[in-house]
């Protein structure tokens, strides 16, 4: 059965040209942050048109509006169907709307819903701010902690582009004058942005909706967006004018005819949150290959290309719940404003609540279903939440934290739901699992694990991929895929075309398209590998082709770079603790909306945009088999990934501004490259729930749960020890016999602050026989050091990282040649 998705809307223009107003109608906070001068003649034509007096009544209040039209007037930025002139209006107008001009009120109320309605008209906001934005993540507490201040938890952020990721994390808080030099640049870039823009002169409003969201997001992510004295700088500029978007296409959905006054302008409002879940489990679950057989010489040919396999069905998975709320936007004729986000296979949408628009979203949604039936056998479950129906006041500071608790609730209630009750009754459907009279699941059939194979061949070398609706009765080429209705086709160049191209990063991302951002860290063959290889007896891949994972299993490298031969893989699996929670019940009273979507989006980007240029720059043959919302999955090296773990919570920590109660469980395992896939996933997964369920907060190294302070004083120990030893050259059979001895003595230290049934308490036995053995066989002249470092493991509580320490010393010893 072939299905047809739903009709594609004829996108509503007035939404999409409010959408595009509520997207620019604050540009000019950047350039008025910088302190850009502005011609007088301009100045004199149109201050009063587009900024309030103030009280005086002989000045102007928001010049940023002034600073709107300026902008937008040099860049001569204009959009299908609406005149230069007219677009000027709409997006500078929102503080002093024409009263004649529906839309222009419409915007006004979309920018004091999108603020939770407490909007100061005459507020200054000409103050020089150093601080720059609150850390999104410091501002999470749990309802019972002491009230969230500025102090502490508000670590600027420096006005950066989105590619600058060594300028991602919050940093100490910068003068005002950097802040200016930042905005000021920034201010150039956007207005070259726009004039770059301009010049495709034919594109659709839906295309251009898309072409701004990336513009604005690489210039106004990391600016705040209020700047006036009595506001907290907790909100993007980019996120704040993304909901103002959201909100006036809403708005104007629901309000045509005559103009109205802003506060008349009520809403009806469906919050819509789409879920895939099992993402996992389908990445390297049992229908996905073994990582290698176990005779290694005969599979090196498939071997090659399982990581590509692997990633295709990463890439594959994390479409899924995007493109399923595009869908539901081309069914109502909506911009892709009104997604506000899509993280972890988790997007929500804001849409208008009129019977049309009700009416399209439960044919979407039907057609999402029958989607995910047909075309994955429920290997993929889906959840979709529909919030009641909602009014201006839901979304206001004092109500939003309810309202955002509300959709959670329906969200785990549609989880435990069985959607698929008309499938049992027509018999492809019961309780133990998929039945159908064709063979096997269809996600196992020949026709997807080819597609997926060829979409994994293109994908190492992609840069960006056209999206298109995929045409009635028409089959997708060899270089396509097609996911819920639309047609997916990679590209290594940008190249005209009628389909709308998404890049994968910002930094390779060109004029006239949107961003997509995917965790894309697919190791390729190198130099530097060949070079590591050389001693080995493989059949390597060919120079920017991925590398296998048997090669990646010889390729773990110390800090100075030296190859360590001990051939295994290392496995880290990763997620924030309780962060559902968190956000259902930590963002605090008197939260905004855009607090809310700035926080999603910015963890989300910490994983696909940060971390990934970190893995690029530093760790470069560490595999991303998933990274997105709050959870990672990562291969590579053994020993790379050693190092790696400790690094990634620290950079953490940092991105959360050392918010105590935002914090990252971790399971790191190791394996030989033999190891299928879905047994490698299960002991991740294993050892990630020891350490969530040891108190979280905390990584699990194979069987032992210890703090992150503890693991990174183990990784810092294993370094003494090894030189201790040698640094793998003449290990002498009494330094090797010394470690194994250490690694006893943890193993009892472990024991015993956990005695087994029976026993009558800790043991500290293993102290007086690890301080006898030291001060018989290790002289305190010759290894001053380690002698040191284990002296304080003697007098501590916890010998755990003296594990960590002694295990990850003897894998190194043993690629070495005594």
């Amino acid at each position: 059965m072939k299905l047809s998705a739903p009709p594609k809307a004829e996108s509503h223009k007035k939404a999409h040209w409010v959408a595009i107003a509520g997207l620019l109608h604050d540009i000019g906070k950047l350039s008025a942050a910088a302190k850009m001068p502005i011609p007088q003649s301009y100045r004199e034509a149109n201050e009063a048109l587009v900024c309030p007096l103030l009280p005086d009544g002989r000045s102007h209040s928001h010049a940023h509006a002034l600073h709107t039209a300026w902008l937008l007037d040099e860049t001569e930025f204009f959009v299908e169907g609406l005149s230069q002139a007219e677009l000027v209006k709409l997006a500078a107008n929102h503080h002093k709307p024409d009263g004649d001009s529906l839309d222009q009120n419409i915007v006004t109320r979309a920018d004091r819903l999108a603020s939770g309605h407490d909007r100061n008209e005459v507020a200054s906001e000409d103050r020089d701010i150093g601080e720059g934005l609150y850390a999104p993540l410091g501002l999470l507490r749990w309802p019972s902690d002491t009230a969230v201040t500025s102090d502490g938890v508000s670590q600027g952020l420096s006005a950066v582009s989105l590619e600058r990721w060594e300028e991602y994390l919050p940093v100490a808080s910068r003068d005002a004058a950097s802040y200016r030099v930042g905005c000021d640049k920034l201010t150039k870039d956007l207005m070259q942005d726009l004039r770059e823009l301009r010049l495709e002169a034919a594109e659709s409003c839906d295309r251009r909706v898309d072409q701004l969201l990336l513009v604005l997001q690489r210039r106004m992510h990391a600016v705040p967006a209020s700047r006036a004295r009595n506001n907290e700088p907790d909100v993007t500029l980019f996120d704040h004018s993304r909901l103002v978007g959201a909100f006036a296409a809403c708005l104007a959905v629901l309000h045509e005819g005559e103009a109205k006054d802003p506060h008349q302008l009520k809403g009806r409002y469906r919050l819509v949150e789409i879920a895939v879940g099992g993402i996992q489990r389908f990445i390297s679950g049992s229908s996905a290959p073994q990582l290698d057989e176990d005779d290694e010489a005969s599979s090196a040919a498939s071997s090659k290309g399982l990581a590509k396999r692997l990633r295709a069905r990463s890439f594959f998975v994390g479409l899924i719940s995007w493109l399923a709320a595009r869908r539901v936007l081309s069914a109502c004729g909506l911009p892709a404003t009104n997604l506000i986000h899509d993280v972890g296979g988790r997007a929500l949408l804001l849409l208008p609540s009129s019977p049309l628009i009700m009416s399209r979203l439960d044919q979407a949604i039907a057609y999402i279903r029958d989607w995910f039936w047909l075309e994955l056998g429920n290997s993929l479950r889906l959840d979709i939440a529909v919030s009641e129906e909602l009014s201006d006041d839901a979304f206001s500071r004092k109500q939003m934290p309810a309202t955002l608790r509300a959709l959670d609730d329906r969200l785990a209630a549609a989880r435990y739901a069985n959607p698929y009750s008309a499938r049992i009754s027509h018999g492809d459907w019961q309780e133990t699992g998929y039945v159908s009279d064709r063979e096997g699941l269809p996600t196992d059939r020949k026709a997807f694990l080819d597609r997926l194979r060829d979409l994994g061949g293109r994908l190492p070398k992609a840069r960006s991929f056209w999206l298109i609706d995929s045409p009635a009765g028409e089959a997708a080429s060899s270089a396509e895929i097609d996911i819920l209705g639309f047609r997916v086709s990679l590209h290594e160049e940008q190249q005209r075309s009628l389909a709308q191209a998404f890049a994968f990063s910002p930094e390779a991302a060109r004029s006239g398209e949107g961003l997509y951002l995917t965790a894309t860290r697919l190791p390729l063959h190198s130099k530097q590998s060949a070079q590591l290889l050389a001693d080995y007896s493989l059949d390597t891949a060919e120079l920017n082709e991925p590398l296998t994972f048997s090669e990646l299993a010889r390729l773990s490298t110390d800090d100075q770079g030296q190859s360590i031969a001990q051939p295994m893989l290392g496995v880290l699996k990763a997620d924030v603790d309780h962060l559902g929670m968190l956000f259902g019940y930590g963002l605090g009273e008197g939260v905004s909306f855009g607090r809310y979507a700035g926080a999603a989006r910015y963890l989300d980007t910490f994983f696909k945009g940060f971390l990934m240029d970190r893995l690029e720059k530093q760790y470069p043959f560490i595999y991303t088999v998933f990274a997105g919302g709050d959870d990672l999955f990562l291969v590579g090296p053994w020993y790379d990934m050693a190092r790696l773990a400790a690094q990634i919570n620290t950079w953490f920590r940092q991105a959360a501004a050392g918010n105590p109660c935002v914090t990252l469980s971790a399971g790191l395992v190791f394996s030989k490259p033999t190891t299928p896939i879905a047994r490698l996933t299960e002991a991740a997964e294993e050892s990630e729930k020891l350490a969530k369920n040891s108190g979280r907060n905390r990584i699990a190294f194979g069987s032992v749960s210890l703090s992150w302070q503890a693991y990174s004083e183990a990784i810092d120990l294993q370094r003494v020890i090894f030189a201790a030893a040698g640094g793998g050259e003449a290990t002498t059979s009494q330094k090797s016999s010394l470690i194994y001895r250490l690694l006893q003595y943890s193993r009892q230290a472990i024991e015993s602050d956990t005695p087994s049934e029976g026993a009558q308490g800790p043991t500290l036995k293993w102290r007086s026989q690890m301080s006898y053995d030291l001060a018989r066989n290790l002289s305190p002249k010759e290894f001053p050091q380690l002698h040191e470092a284990l002296s304080q493991v003697l007098t501590s509580r916890d010998a755990r990282r003296l594990y960590v320490a002694a295990s990850l010393t003897l894998y190194r010893l043993r690629g070495f040649k005594s």
